[in-house]
């Protein structure tokens, strides 16, 4: 089944907008860090009920800079830890971000 893309914009001073992969059914958290043109947005889509995870990363102009995506068991429980999608979105992204070049 496809998803097509959904596009967020963040309303505020930096006012950004990008496309993102998410599930229909996906939790989705967004995540900022950073200041000034080295501000990037985390993008965090957990889906409970089939168990998957994942982080795109976007710089302050909405551009991509990476994503990491688990889809399987083996993925999650090797990555994510014994507690897999049931980490909090900051962590599932912390630990995401590491695989990421860029």
């Amino acid at each position: 089944m496809y998803n097509p893309p959904t596009r967020i914009t963040l309303q505020g001073k930096d006012k950004v907008s990008f496309l993102i992969g998410a599930g229909s059914r996906d939790e989705i958290t967004i995540l900022a860090e950073g200041t000034g043109p080295d501000r990037r947005y985390y993008v965090v889509c957990v889906n409970h009920g089939l168990a998957y995870a994942g982080v795109e990363i976007f710089n302050v102009t909405g551009e991509p800079a990476g994503d990491m995506f688990l889809q399987y068991d083996h993925e999650v429980a090797d990555i994510l830890g014994p507690r897999g999608v049931g980490l909090t979105p900051i962590t599932i992204a912390k630990r995401l971000a590491q695989y990421i070049d860029g």
